[in-house]
């Protein structure tokens, strides 16, 4: 496998998404924008909810889309929800969410580990979450201290990065002891 392709697909991995997401709502907090803490924690949820819901449906009744891209997913809501936070326009939020899920998408589908309708339905729902975090959150005060937001963040890329969190391996195997309810 190519280290660039895994270099960069690596920046969506949940061992790097999760403590972000976490790390981004406690500094919100912090420096008194608990309205974005608590709107970025919920879309954030609800986005890599809804990953997990689809996995371990297609998991376990093999549907068309065999595994919505997390990684996708994830990129589309960092991207689009951290670009919100600094910039507070909706329009870069989007076009953000979709550079980060086209970006992902694209290494996703070189690595071999997903497929376009994988990419596609993670990209779908990564960029809803992000744009649901913009009415979630609200928009950004004016008077949110950025520069200690994106330390912290950027602290956590490099504490995190490189790291794998074998998520996929722990859906797959509740996917597979679970079966297929539906008739």
């Amino acid at each position: 496998m190519h280290p660039l392709l895994l270099g960069v697909t690596d920046l969506a991995d949940q061992a790097v998404v999760l403590p972000a997401i976490f790390v981004a709502a406690i500094a919100l907090a912090a420096l008194g924008w608990r309205r974005g803490a608590v709107g970025w924690l919920a879309g954030a949820g609800l986005t890599l909810g809804a990953i997990l819901f689809l996995k371990l449906l297609a998991g376990a009744c093999g549907f068309v889309v065999e595994s919505a891209s997390g990684h996708t997913a994830s990129a589309a809501l960092i991207a689009g929800g951290l670009s919100w936070m600094f910039l507070g326009q909706r329009g870069a939020a989007l076009g953000f969410s979709l550079a980060g899920a086209i970006a992902i998408a694209a290494t996703r589908l070189a690595l071999g580990v997903h497929t376009w309708p994988d990419v596609l339905v993670g990209a779908l729902i990564g960029v809803a979450g992000a744009l649901a975090t913009t009415h979630l959150t609200g928009p950004p005060p004016a008077r949110l201290r950025r520069r200690p937001l994106a330390l912290a963040l950027l602290v956590c890329l490099f504490s995190t990065y490189g790291k794998h969190l074998e998520a996929e391996a722990f859906i797959h195997r509740i996917a597979h002891t679970r079966g297929c309810a539906m008739p």
